[in-house]
């Protein structure tokens, strides 16, 4: 919810709360809230946390070696933490790395983000040309398996490229496509919105519900024990 909402420091702290709990049989578990925290951390610009946590995350899931995707993603995040680092250089490293084990895994949604952020990094560099292609890539992936808010920043992106290479009419076409798919997806964002925070919600209110219950049964069970001891003093 907090994550939903834009409260990543919130999430933070709730991510943390939860590593508490946790065992050593629950090493699966730990991997997916350190990805998950570190994704938080990126959010808010704290990339030196963000770095420690995907890490964190990544050797666990070496250790384990049952989740590749994992692996990927980890992969992949490393090298956008670098990439705002300034660590060009590694972040093109491990960006590609991680589409490639993406593709392998047939991960569309996995490739054509990582695909458009290697864009971007390119696009820094000022290597315009690769960018264009990275873009173009994610672009076509993203129109074959309807990723339409993917379709909306890439388009943004390659209206960039064009303005960068002064090539303005690609870049205006471009552009105007950006903001129609931003008009359309954002009522259609908005609405995703309210139904996760609904569920949410109806996910908190039956865990409260447990919550009560087992209290109940943990009083009566108290109730019941003081009852046999009075008992058994009295006789």
């Amino acid at each position: 919810v907090h994550s939903i909402l834009g409260n990543h420091n919130n999430s933070i702290i709730y991510y943390q709360e939860a590593m508490k709990w946790l065992t050593e049989e629950d090493s699966s578990l730990l991997a997916i809230i350190l990805l998950n925290m570190g994704d938080e951390y990126y959010l808010s610009a704290m990339y030196d946390s963000a770095l420690v946590s995907f890490e964190k995350s990544m050797a666990i899931y070496e250790a384990l070696n049952n989740d590749p995707s994992g692996l990927a993603y980890n992969l992949g995040n490393i090298g956008l933490v670098q990439a705002e680092m300034g660590n060009l250089k590694e972040a093109e490293s491990k960006v590609s790395q991680a589409i490639a084990s993406l593709e392998v895994l047939e991960d569309h949604y996995g490739s054509a983000i990582f695909l458009s952020y290697m864009a971007e990094i390119y696009k820094e560099k000022g290597l315009l040309k690769e960018a264009k292609v990275l873009a173009d890539s994610s672009m076509r992936i993203s129109k074959k398996y309807g990723l339409k808010a993917e379709i909306r920043d890439n388009s943004l992106r390659l209206a960039d490229i064009y303005a960068m290479s002064s090539d303005y009419e690609l870049a205006y076409k471009y552009h105007q496509q950006y903001v129609e798919l931003k008009d359309s997806l954002s009522n259609d964002e908005i609405l995703n919105q309210i139904e996760s925070l609904e569920n949410a919600f109806e996910l908190a209110k039956k865990q409260s519900e447990v919550d009560l219950l087992t209290a109940r049964q943990k009083n009566q069970q108290t109730i019941i024990i003081t009852g046999i001891i009075i008992t058994v003093i009295l006789t």
